[in-house]
């Protein structure tokens, strides 16, 4: 049969179709009453659609029935004509100041179960019993997913695996001779907490080991398990651990294993082909069940973020034109496949349907999947027509089946949902049943990334543009390869060792700074010269004679030298990044975000610096011209922190000579190796001798020489508040009589705090406190070392907070699976010790770490509960894995032990109440304030840097183009241009 006679039957089937639902269009919404008025409204008003949807997503959090009534409240307008029956009834009794919150609460459970009712089959599993008979007695065949919340915790991944057995199981033992066989769909993620591309081979082995009495179950009661597929950055991932379940000898014999296609990714039919040659390799017969996909707004905002490709097609014709081909693959592998066509699009099913009747495939050897809830006329059509159906059945408890319920409700109500065109809309057949290769082009449309976007620019505007790195992809195989290399180029490089660097000459000293590995502290990691008094005033000596040159230089040649350096690094990223896993001993991942924010602040300091020295008209008067503009300060100091080695130290030196300033630069003396390569780095890129000058020392000894030199005009600094106070106390107590005083700008510490108010999706609070509490072993001025808990949610939160804790693992930051490594080394490591003894003293020890006994600086998490607010662990910086958390009354208690730290660095809250947030934008006293998410990993430009009170001094923050004003003096320019009556801007 010809292409035009296939596109021919498929018209033909699809309208066959369309004939058959036609009178019973109303129906489907009838039999969904509920859902019926909310897809209506999402439809009429997108603004009141955002509303309830977020509503929605919240209401199961809210236990209480004030809560609920504040939540109507606050989600749904006043004024709310607009919304279906039920949600204004229940509005209106929230409003009302005659009738109780209970009321209001009574009808709007009621509303928002009948919605998820007609998605979810069940909480219990009578329901799903009752909802699975009603599936089969209907002609029909089904397929459960058992929603869950998040898996976070080794507990939580056992648990959801032995639920998963015991549902086999009891479906089976209570199945009918004549009922279709159990069918279970399963997500990998929910097996491990760690299901993770970046540790492939480890993630790959827990799922399995979780799902072997999953499938051991399926394999003795003939079942069937079918493995879901989630988001893009996963998919490689489960295609890999499917492909080892299949080469398992144990389930040889048995072709029960089922797994998922998406076709809206870009390259979903070349990864359908790998997957179907892994399949004929394997022996095995497997059911693939090809779906659009259902995670198209995070794929796309994902990709956003993180600078990376749209891994999606951005057109719906694109995504179904890719899902036909995919479809004729599938049936073209018939021999070993079963095809399982998920989709309520007509004509996908009917293009489905014209494949398999033109290869003479007979309906026995493939089904047609649909979604419980959607679509009942055309399930019914299809069922009358002798094609198997397969109905996809969520069952499980009302918090996590919200986020299901949310997807379902944004397909439903979307424009270009086929559902809605075919039943709202009342769009003609013909213009459904179009061949979607004619709606879109062979071609297709192309997603540019913000790198490509970049290259696209005209080049005399390449200044202006810039662009964030990408995030490492491990998801990617090139990225992995990249890394194994990195640490063979590192590694070889180790030992060696790195003069001071001073008006462009090494020097050599008598004495040495030696660097270890943290996590093996017998390997040395290099050397490098110790700069004594004398030395540092060489080096700034040296800044001070190159200053006339360096300043003098225009901004667009600085810029080209700076962004050189840049490449360069960009070059050597992994290499950079294995050398920051020696040297202090961060894991692959917090290593390449360190060199990425690296090239991040050198790219932007570079651009920004060049708009600056244009200069900016203050204000247009006829007669006169006023313009801003900022010199140069001259030389200064650098002293950089060990804890982001690459990305401080080159963000505040990169800064400091794109002002066109000079510097000498001390780094610390824990990660002295990286600087040097930095230095080095410098001098590739062209940067001229005596514009950085390297001079690794003791802070006790070159103070005078570098701080309180009359010729330092600047001194940057991070580092613990300590060491910064004392800094500024010997500058400002040293004034120059003639130039009067030096500027400082000093990041410090921070004893940051995380609200958790009782609307928080716990899912997300949980996980964002973990990494902001413990990412490199909490050794971040930034990191999250309190947790204050409304109190009517402190259990459930430290329920799944402390399994979740449990389960990190600290080692090697070579190991692939570690979630942190060592602290930076022995002081540390008896600092962080020494507090969780006073801990337990102060509070509840919800987890002790045992002692560390082995090599290496190695301390595990340790949290304490009920901690006092005034607690020593509560408001001292430990910079360590120890987290306390404290119970607070409500959200104005909480925001006042939050305030009552002397630190205002970073802060947070996960809360879904738009009061609450407002309030916490309003009132909470920190210098970056994250909302429902992380408080850690601050992104040059997008979230500039830096805190107040004992967090810091200075107004700009880092990562900020006024961090550059900072660095320079800044001065007004009025002239008058009027000569004897005339003025030129007249005759312009």
């Amino acid at each position: 049969m010809s292409q035009n006679s296939l596109e021919l039957l498929t018209r033909k089937i699809g309208k066959e179709i369309f004939d058959k639902i036609t009178h019973e269009a109303p129906g489907m919404w009838d039999a969904l009453w509920w859902e019926q008025q909310t897809i209506q409204w999402l439809i009429s008003d997108p603004e009141i659609k955002s509303r309830i949807l977020r509503f929605i997503d919240v209401f199961p959090s809210l236990k209480s029935d004030r809560a609920i009534a504040r939540g109507l409240v606050e989600y749904l307008p006043e004024k709310s004509a607009r919304l279906p029956t039920s949600l204004r009834l229940g509005r209106a009794v929230a409003g009302s100041t005659f009738l109780t919150p209970t009321a209001a609460a009574v009808t709007t459970r009621l509303a928002v179960g009948k919605i998820a009712s007609g998605f979810i089959a069940g909480e219990t599993q009578d329901e799903t019993a009752q909802a699975i008979r009603k599936i089969i007695d209907s002609g029909m065949k089904y397929t459960l997913d058992l929603l869950g919340e998040a898996t976070l915790s080794e507990k939580e991944a056992d648990d959801y695996a032995e639920r998963y057995t015991k549902l086999i199981r009891h479906l089976a033992e209570n199945k009918r001779p004549d009922d279709p066989e159990v069918n279970v769909s399963i997500k990998l993620s929910s097996l491990t907490p760690r299901f993770s591309p970046s540790a492939p081979e480890d993630s790959a082995n827990e799922a399995r080991r979780r799902a072997e009495p999953i499938l051991k179950a399926a394999m003795e009661t003939g079942a069937h398990v079918n493995i879901d597929m989630e988001q893009y950055e996963l998919r490689d991932l489960t295609i890999y651990t499917f492909g080892q379940m299949l080469k398992d000898k144990e389930h040889f014999g048995w072709d029960g294993l089922g797994i998922v296609a998406q076709s809206y990714l870009k390259d979903a039919e070349k990864s359908l082909d790998s997957l179907v040659e892994m399949i004929r390799n394997s022996g095995r017969r497997v059911m693939v069940r090809l779906v659009k996909g259902a995670y198209w707004d995070h794929e796309v905002v994902e990709a956003n973020q993180r600078h990376w490709s749209v891994p999606v097609h951005t057109l719906k014709a694109q995504t179904d034109a890719a899902y036909e081909r995919m479809t004729d693959t599938l049936f073209t592998n018939i021999d070993i496949l079963t095809p399982a066509i998920a989709s309520h699009n007509i004509r996908s099913l009917a293009k489905a349907i014209a494949i398999a009747r033109q290869m003479g495939i007979s309906k026995d050897m493939y089904e047609i999947q649909t979604l419980r809830g959607m679509g009942n006329p055309i399930k019914k059509a299809l069922v009358e027509m002798g094609i198997p159906v397969r109905v996809y059945a969520p069952f499980g408890a009302m918090i996590p089946g919200m986020a299901y319920l949310v997807r379902r409700m944004l397909e439903n109500s979307s424009n270009e949902s086929f559902l809605r065109r075919s039943f709202m809309d009342d769009e003609p057949i013909d213009e459904m049943l179009e061949d979607p290769v004619f709606l879109c082009g062979a071609a297709g449309a192309k997603s540019a990334t913000p790198q490509e976007k970049k290259k696209e620019e005209e080049p005399e505007n390449a200044v202006r543009v810039f662009v964030n790195e990408p995030e490492p992809a491990f998801h990617l195989e090139k990225t992995h390869d990249a890394m194994k290399m990195g640490i063979e180029d590192a590694e070889a490089t180790l030992d060696k060792f790195y003069p001071l660097v001073i008006g462009g000459h090494g020097v050599n000293t008598s004495e040495i700074i030696t660097s270890h590995d943290p996590a093996e502290p017998s390997r040395i990691i290099g050397e490098t010269a110790k700069a004594n008094e004398a030395l540092g005033r060489a080096a700034i000596e040296s800044a001070r004679r190159a200053f006339g040159g360096w300043s003098k230089m225009k901004a667009m040649e600085r810029f080209e030298i700076l962004t050189r350096s840049a490449a360069i690094i960009r070059e050597r990223k992994y290499e950079l990044a294995a050398l920051e896993m020696f040297e202090v001993g961060k894991t692959r991942k917090e290593a390449l975000g360190d060199v990425n924010e690296a090239i991040d602040h050198i790219e932007f300091y570079a651009r920004g610096a060049v708009k600056i020295a244009e200069g900016k008209t203050t204000e247009s008067i006829l007669g006169e011209t006023n313009t801003a503009l900022y010199r140069p300060r001259g030389a200064g100091v650098i002293i950089a922190p060990w804890n982001f080695p690459l990305a401080i130290l080159a963000g505040m030196t990169c800064a400091a000579i794109a002002a066109g300033n000079t510097v000498a630069l001390k780094p610390s003396s824990n990660s002295p190796i990286i600087a040097g390569v930095f230095v080095d780095i410098l001098e590739q890129a062209g940067v001229p001798a005596g514009v950085v000058n390297f001079t690794p020392g003791s802070g006790e000894e070159l103070a005078p020489a570098l701080i309180t030199n009359p010729d330092t005009k600047f001194v940057m600094f991070t580092g613990s508040f300590e060491t910064g106070s004392s800094i500024i106390a010997s500058v400002t107590g040293n004034a120059d009589k003639k130039y009067g005083f030096t500027k400082i700008l000093a990041e410090m510490g921070g004893k940051n705090a995380i609200i958790v108010d009782e609307s928080a999706d716990l899912d997300m609070a949980v996980a964002g406190v973990v990494a902001s509490a413990f990412g490199f072993g909490g050794q971040k001025c930034s990191a999250c070392s309190r947790v204050i808990i409304i109190k009517s949610v402190y259990e459930s939160f430290v329920k799944r907070l402390i399994p979740a804790v449990e389960s990190l693992i600290v080692g090697s930051p070579f190991d692939k699976e570690t979630n942190f490594g060592p602290l930076i080394d022995e002081v540390a490591k008896r600092k962080v010790e020494s507090y969780i003894a006073i801990g337990t003293e102060e509070a509840e020890p919800l987890l002790i770490p045992q002692e560390e006994t082995g090599p290496g600086h190695f301390v595990r998490p340790a949290v304490f509960g009920n901690t006092p607010p005034d607690a020593r662990i509560a408001t001292e910086e430990i910079f360590g894995p120890v987290l306390s958390l404290i119970r607070a009354k409500n959200l104005n208690s909480a925001i006042e032990i939050a305030n009552s730290s002397v630190y205002a660095l970073t802060g947070g809250i996960y809360s879904r109440m738009p009061s609450s947030v407002k309030k916490i934008k309003e009132k909470m006293e920190v210098g970056n304030l994250y909302i429902n998410r992380g408080i850690t990993g601050a992104i040059v430009r997008r979230q500039p840097f830096g805190g107040f009170k004992r967090s810091g001094l200075g107004s700009a923050k880092a990562g900020s183009v006024e961090l550059l004003k900072e660095l320079s003096v800044p001065q007004s320019v009025s002239e008058n241009i009027v000569r004897h009556g005339f003025s030129p801007d007249l005759e312009s």
